[in-house]
């Protein structure tokens, strides 16, 4: 499942559980998608779902930003998973990929509850980081060859978890959803090795376009680490 991430200067906003179809968001009452912000307004965008694609369609009277991708006013786009909307000034939304979140785990949240869903969110994260320990060291057969990239992946992975504390609750959510699509992309790599490299290549990639990375923030040690990390597999699956 697919679900909307409403952001005010890195304050959060919300979190929607996105459906198949068109889905209105905007400020009125009468959206979708409500977000109670003097900047939005009354209908700023239409979403919809489509299998696995998700388009927006830009309703504002000004054009807005779907990644690096400019809309103009009325323009439909893509939005891809990881990508941010710049809403506004102040207001950005961002799509994630849910469905690797278990049911158990989904419905021990509550949709009025976003600290309970934050809870959820970075247990899944860490359940992530363990599978792929796991994985590294018992899958030796893989047809990938990963030899001097191990090393460093386990090393970074250790890096959010030094900067995450107990339970990585000290990472903020950028960081979450960057070692979210780390280990997502990791277990691709090693699940299907060469014979879906296309696909491991892709997961790589939604992290080079995760707006944290695509700012190039040398500044920020974990996400320069985790782009090199990535960009160096997208080369090595060639």
């Amino acid at each position: 499942m697919m679900r909307l991430s409403v952001f005010s200067d890195q304050s959060s906003l919300g979190q929607y559980d996105l459906i198949r179809g068109k889905q209105s968001v905007g400020s009125a009452a009468t959206c979708d998608i409500v977000i109670a912000h003097p900047e939005v307004n009354a209908l700023a965008t239409m979403v919809e779902v489509s299998g696995s694609a998700v388009f927006v369609e830009n309703k504002n009277q000004y054009p807005i930003y779907v990644g690096q991708q400019l809309v103009d006013v009325g323009g439909m786009a893509e939005w891809p998973v990881g990508a941010t909307i710049g809403l506004t000034r102040s207001v950005t939304l961002e799509l994630a990929d849910t469905t690797s979140v278990s049911v158990d785990a989904i419905e021990k949240g509550s949709a009025q509850d976003k600290t309970i869903q934050n809870a959820v969110q970075v247990v899944v994260i860490a359940v992530c980081a363990i599978l792929c320990f796991y994985m590294l060291a018992n899958d030796k057969g893989s047809s990938v060859s990963t030899t001097g990239s191990e090393v460093r992946f386990d090393e970074l992975v250790q890096r959010y978890e030094a900067a995450g504390g107990s339970e990585l609750k000290n990472l903020s959510h950028g960081h979450r959803v960057l070692l979210g699509y780390l280990t997502e992309a990791r277990n691709i790599e090693r699940r299907w090795g060469r014979s879906k490299s296309d696909e491991a290549r892709e997961a790589y990639e939604i992290i080079l376009r995760y707006h944290l990375v695509g700012a190039n923030n040398a500044s920020d040690s974990l996400v320069d680490e985790t782009r090199q990390f990535a960009s160096s597999r997208i080369a090595g699956l060639r």
